[in-house]
């Protein structure tokens, strides 16, 4: 009989093209924001002053955030590229 082909190589014919180079960039940028707001944050575990308790806490939900933003925003241009 006729024999099938294996799932993987369907499911890699299937998936999107890759990433343009502007939004493989915006990703990098976001993972790199995202592991600098992360680093801020488990720094918190250790014993600080007041001020760098503060400062630490505040730019690293800001780098979170802002990994999240830029993450959601490179998915969104490369969806928006498909459709084009």
């Amino acid at each position: 009989g006729r024999r099938r082909e294996p799932l993987a190589h369907r499911l890699y014919r299937a998936a999107d093209p890759p990433v343009t180079a502007s939004i493989a960039i915006m990703y990098a940028v976001s993972a790199l924001f995202t592991a600098i707001g992360l680093a801020l944050l488990l720094a918190l575990l250790r014993p600080a002053s007041e001020s760098k308790v503060y400062a630490y806490r505040m730019i690293g939900t800001m780098g979170l955030a802002l990994g999240a933003a830029l993450a959601m925003s490179a998915t969104a241009m490369w969806r928006w590229s498909l459709a084009a």
